[in-house]
């Protein structure tokens, strides 16, 4: 398998910045005088996991431009206006592309795509349970298993997929 400078941080996962995010403030305890402090950390986990999300994407479009001379030439000539991978039209290029990618390798994205939603789901439960953060956002939280599971039932993923050709699914 083919293994590059930047398939490692590829490769970690995001929400390792949650959960340090939620290993910080334990120290802090949960009482009311800690909430001041929501308004700092859940800012700031927001921004880290925002650009390492842009600087993944950036790595990702150069593994792409690595084997792939034509998107190479796209990509230096700026022509899908990519930037910094901080617009939502940049990062929907680019899921786009990978999707048609995977597919033309013979790759199934149906089932996956279900599995990691839910493994996602299931993820931010467990680093927020019994978090200063689920004592801080009480009501969101608890509300947060009903809402999600609307929003992303199994049909509607595939659906929206399916209607746009492999971007704007979430």
């Amino acid at each position: 398998m083919y293994h590059s400078i930047h398939t490692d941080f590829i490769q970690t996962p995001i929400k390792e910045i949650l959960i340090e995010g939620v290993n910080v403030s334990r120290a802090i305890g949960n009482g009311i005088e800690t909430q001041p402090l929501y308004t700092y950390i859940m800012p700031s986990l927001f921004l880290k996991m925002t650009g390492a999300q842009e600087q993944k994407l950036k790595c990702i479009c150069w593994e792409i431009a690595t084997h792939d001379y034509e998107y190479r030439r796209r990509l230096l000539e700026n022509e899908d206006k990519l930037g910094e991978c901080s617009k939502y039209s940049a990062k929907n290029k680019i899921y786009t592309d990978l999707v048609k990618r995977i597919k033309s390798l013979g790759g199934d994205l149906d089932n996956e795509k279900v599995n990691l939603i839910n493994r996602v789901i299931e993820d931010i439960k467990d680093i927020f349970k019994y978090s200063n953060f689920s004592s801080w956002l009480q009501k969101d939280f608890q509300n947060f298993d009903k809402g999600i599971k609307n929003k992303f039932s199994e049909k509607q993923i595939l659906a929206k997929d399916k209607k746009s050709g492999g971007g704007k699914t979430i």
